[in-house]
């Protein structure tokens, strides 16, 4: 799987269609909508697995073997770490709506932090570990300005998806990788990787 923009805008249309309709509308009920539509989105996470092959220790003098199996395959984020940020999106959300920030830095700086705990991607035995940067942050204006204006909410959630979808989709993970399952614990370099 990959991050599908499309997915996201749907799933945000869905969560402000919602509250739109509700008989009361909750800022929280709100807040969480919007922190759980974003991680189902983030789910579907993936890196390309590139760089130097993890090593198969074998016993001296001979030298360890690289597993060069796990080249080019696609290993997604592991799914605990993705929901384990919903606790924060929620919270940074709902304090921006607390606070009628129209700019949503509260929740720009959310998602980057939540981007960062991005931390253990896997395939089967794979496993890579490191450290995930955004490099685009998320800027809500074009989002704000469109809502100011009018817009709908089909054209304000596929404004929101694109920016977050920019923001993850040009995110890199550094790490490393091991592949259990062949006995390749010797950890190889992965080539940073985008968010794909």
């Amino acid at each position: 799987m990959a991050l599908k923009s499309s997915n996201l805008q749907s799933n945000l249309e869905a969560a402000f269609t919602k509250q739109r309709d509700s008989e009361a509308s909750n800022q929280q009920a709100s807040a969480n909508d919007l922190a759980t539509a974003i991680v189902d989105y983030a789910k579907d996470a993936s890196i390309l697995v590139a760089g130097t092959p993890p090593l198969i220790p074998i016993p001296p003098p001979a030298v360890p073997t690289p597993d060069a199996t796990i080249i080019g395959q696609q290993a997604k984020i592991n799914p605990a770490i993705a929901q384990a940020g919903q606790a924060l999106l929620f919270g940074q959300i709902n304090a921006s709506f607390t606070a009628m920030d129209p700019t949503l830095n509260l929740i720009s700086a959310a998602i980057i932090t939540y981007i960062t705990t991005f931390t253990i991607f896997t395939i089967g035995g794979i496993t890579c570990v490191g450290a995930t940067v955004p490099t685009t942050p998320p800027i809500f204006a074009p989002m704000s300005l469109k809502g100011l204006d009018g817009g709908s909410i089909e054209e304000v959630t596929d404004i929101m998806a694109n920016i977050l979808h920019l923001t993850f989709s040009t995110a890199i993970f550094n790490g490393t990788v091991i592949n259990a399952t062949s006995g390749a614990v010797i950890p190889g370099v992965l080539t940073p990787s985008i968010l794909m």
